[in-house]
């Protein structure tokens, strides 16, 4: 009977260590997305032009460096686990439950902190994109107010906060040199939205790198229909939808996204966890 029972442990181990290999697996590939993604976050200059409105903005730079900190945590883990597993090493699997309890730590303060930040974009978002929008400048200025207008807008199909409307009532609608354009069509206009809410320039949007240097320089001819009717925007040719809200979805969406992954990696990680201890005993008592 002992021989028996003996056997059936071991047959048991086995199931559970290829059950563990392939959890590691996908484990492995994920973790190594979440490190590219973090990365991603500190190196591209989007992330940088969308900290100009969102609250608490430091909170996207320790989100980053949690991102690679937790993604690295995962992936040493993740190679220590497969090896622990294929080879049912006792030492192995004790080191691989202390990275385990690691990665659960992190990952419970990733569940929290996607969750906390949503309250901050619901109760902060709308005051900082109006701050911001008071301080856009134009066209071909590269301070973070002006580069985050005409990065949204020619993205995102929308202008202003709530609208085109929204312009009327900044300092770049009343400056002579930045509203004022010639259409050699329609002569010199004095606009009330600037060339990044037209639809031209949502299928020709200038690069970020060419809006953060300044570079961008718009095409007055190709904008005669979308100020044909100004001061009034021409729908057709421009857009007159708010940004708040395509902002406000994009964070709250992503949020939620981080979050849930945060979750399935902690269940992910508490399951692999009892089953290295299995393991563990299964091994125990076979040598034993």
């Amino acid at each position: 009977m002992a021989v028996y029972t003996s056997a059936y442990k071991g047959r048991a181990s086995r199931a559970v260590s290829y059950v563990g290999i392939l959890l590691n697996f996908l484990l492995l590939v994920l973790s190594g997305a979440v490190v590219g993604f973090g990365i991603w976050m500190i190196v591209h200059g989007a992330v940088t032009v969308m900290s100009t409105v969102l609250p608490s903005n430091d909170f996207w730079d320790y989100m980053a460096y949690g991102l690679v900190t937790v993604g690295c945590v995962q992936l040493v883990a993740s190679i220590l686990a497969i090896a622990a597993f294929f080879r049912e090493s006792r030492p192995a699997l004790l080191v691989y439950a202390f990275f385990a309890i690691l990665v659960f730590i992190g990952a419970s303060i990733f569940i929290g902190l996607p969750f906390w930040y949503k309250e901050e974009v619901r109760r902060d978002l709308y005051l900082n994109m109006e701050e911001s929008l008071s301080a856009y400048q134009g066209e071909g200025h590269s301070d973070h107010d002006s580069v985050f207008w005409n990065y949204v807008q020619t993205n995102y199909r929308c202008c202003g906060v709530d609208g085109e409307q929204d312009y009327r009532f900044t300092a770049w609608s009343y400056k002579v040199t930045t509203s004022s354009l010639y259409i050699p069509t329609l002569g010199n206009v004095t606009r009330r939205y600037p060339a990044s809410c037209c639809r031209y320039y949502h299928l020709n949007a200038p690069s970020l790198k060419t809006l953060q240097g300044g570079d961008w320089v718009i095409n007055p001819v190709r904008l005669a229909d979308c100020y044909r009717y100004n001061p009034n925007p021409h729908t057709d040719h421009s857009f007159d939808e708010g940004c708040y809200l395509h902002v406000k979805g994009f964070l709250l969406t992503n949020m939620t996204l981080m979050g849930c992954l945060a979750i399935a990696l902690e269940l992910i990680t508490v399951l692999l966890f009892f089953m290295a201890i299995f393991v563990f005993a299964a091994n125990a008592r076979r040598e034993n």
